[in-house]
């Protein structure tokens, strides 16, 4: 199982010119969504992906709650396509 921080680093490893946007962010109270569309081009091996140089998008959603400032749940569903 990987941590939120592992697949940071596998991303920034894997995919080279990787750009980020943020699709939407909402905030309620101790909760927060944010919806995401992130773009490169897959040049080293990713999450058992080989690398082929194409471009690569990943889209995904995360869930928050907060408390005191920190985040003491979280959730992600993540989307990838290449080519």
């Amino acid at each position: 199982m990987f941590s939120q921080l592992d697949r940071v680093h596998a991303v920034h490893a894997g995919v080279s010119d990787c750009a980020a946007d943020i699709d939407g962010l909402v905030a309620d109270g101790p909760d927060a969504t944010l919806r995401y569309t992130a773009r490169g081009r897959l040049t080293a091996e990713l999450f058992g992906m080989p690398p082929t140089g194409e471009p690569i998008t990943m889209t995904g959603i995360e869930w928050y709650q907060l408390r005191d400032g920190l985040i003491t749940d979280y959730w992600a569903h993540s989307s990838t396509e290449l080519g």
